[in-house]
């Protein structure tokens, strides 16, 4: 029996084709397909949403030179998505939508770095603005779906840390632990120990303030673990991670992750 999610990002493939170098794959389904490319058996949790970010400024430019190439938009409605408003807008209050097919529960939104986190109209789709996505389009990978056809994809380090960067910002504690579960099960799935990881993300090319916000909120993860380590197994549903092997995938890779010389967490 095919994976559902793998039939999906098949059609997602097929919609997005001519606009594969300007959409990136990110969110759980970005996870998915990282553990799947480092390690066939890694499976991450199940998710219904596939994030697509783009790069608006790029992507005008291009479309504005190729008149001819099909909107985004376009390719959705040709390979049967349908848009529908989402009631429940992330930024400035404009509506945002997202595109579904009839009889199928997957649903794909887009999005686009903006720190005010405002709504952009790009190629006949609407895409939310958020912080940090500047990193996911900068550093990604080809992953080639059974069909021969590619998804562009954020890479595992981009996708770790923009996960560590933002999970303070989420308004409930489902998503919060949810992000954090991903971290350490990408985590896990890509790299040898939590300091190769920790090594990964220091090479990122990111501003200084983006890597002391992520030493700070690794610290704030690290200080809350006694409650929150139950609570970020509970997302995993394949049973692989236990509440201690995450305690201690934190802890190492906030220490690794910290500038030398610094006090270890919680000391003075």
């Amino acid at each position: 029996m095919s994976d559902p999610r793998i039939s999906i990002l098949e059609k997602v493939a097929i919609a997005t084709e001519p606009h594969r170098d300007d959409v990136v794959l990110c969110g759980g389904m970005a996870a998915f397909l990282i553990c799947r490319e480092a390690d066939a058996h890694a499976d991450a949790a199940m998710t219904e949403d596939i994030d697509l970010t783009i790069e608006r400024q790029a992507h005008r430019q291009k479309t504005l030179q190729q008149a001819t190439v099909p909107t985004i938009a376009a390719g959705l409605e040709k390979a049967g998505f349908e848009r529908e408003i989402n009631a429940f807008p992330i930024g400035d209050g404009k509506p945002t939508e997202k595109w579904v097919q009839d009889g199928d529960s997957f649903y794909i939104e887009f999005l686009t770095d903006d720190h005010r986190q405002q709504v952009h109209d790009i190629s006949g789709i609407k895409a939310q603005g958020l912080s940090y996505f500047t990193m996911s389009l900068d550093n990604t990978f080809l992953y080639r779906l059974p069909s021969g056809r590619e998804l562009r994809v954020v890479a595992a380090p981009a996708y770790e840390m923009h996960k560590i960067l933002t999970f303070v910002r989420r308004k409930t504690d489902g998503k919060k632990f949810k992000d954090l579960y991903y971290v350490a099960f990408v985590g896990g799935a890509v790299y040898d120990t939590p300091e190769a990881l920790a090594t990964a993300l220091k090479a990122l090319s990111v501003a200084p303030a983006w890597t002391k916000t992520a030493e700070t909120n690794l610290g704030l993860v690290v200080a809350n673990l006694a409650t929150w380590a139950q609570r970020i197994k509970d997302n995993d549903p394949t049973g692989t991670l236990t509440a201690g092997g995450i305690t201690e995938f934190y802890k190492r890779l906030a220490t690794a992750y910290r500038p030398a010389g610094e006090p270890e967490w919680g000391m003075k």
